[in-house]
């Protein structure tokens, strides 16, 4: 969950381990065990088999991009100065679907199907995942 008004995560509940890995540059998802199956958002057992062997695991960081948006109005009340802002929905190479916001990348340059990569920014104690075109 995001708190609107700082935009920064609310580090409790299901999905805190993400928002702290983030702040500490790394991308984290639940995982199965059982399955080997990897998810976003966290649940307490496994999408894919129900198992309950649940851990969270760092993953590559690595994503296609699958579709964006370009908003013109601002979503939160604390996006007001950063409108136009680009969100993409992004497909990991571990599988889980994230959005983040675009950066560092033009608007213009993207395409289905390009390769993005996962970048960090500080959000209070928490952090972010963006995506921005792939380094090569």
């Amino acid at each position: 969950m995001i708190n609107p008004d700082a935009l920064a995560p609310l580090l409790e509940g299901d999905n805190a381990p993400h928002f702290k890995a983030a702040a500490e540059g790394r991308l984290s998802v639940p995982h199965c065990r059982d399955c080997d199956h990897h998810w976003f958002p966290a649940a307490h057992i496994c999408p894919k088999c129900l198992g309950e062997a649940v851990d969270w695991v760092a993953v590559s960081g690595r994503a296609t991009l699958w579709s964006w948006c370009e908003f013109h109005r601002p979503y939160f009340k604390s996006l007001r100065d950063k409108v136009p802002y680009v969100v993409v929905a992004v497909t990991l190479e571990e599988g889980p679907q994230l959005y983040g916001n675009l950066v560092d990348t033009a608007p213009a340059d993207l395409k289905v199907g390009m390769a993005l990569e996962a970048v960090f920014t500080p959000a209070g104690d928490a952090g972010m995942v963006n995506f921005r075109a792939a380094q090569p």
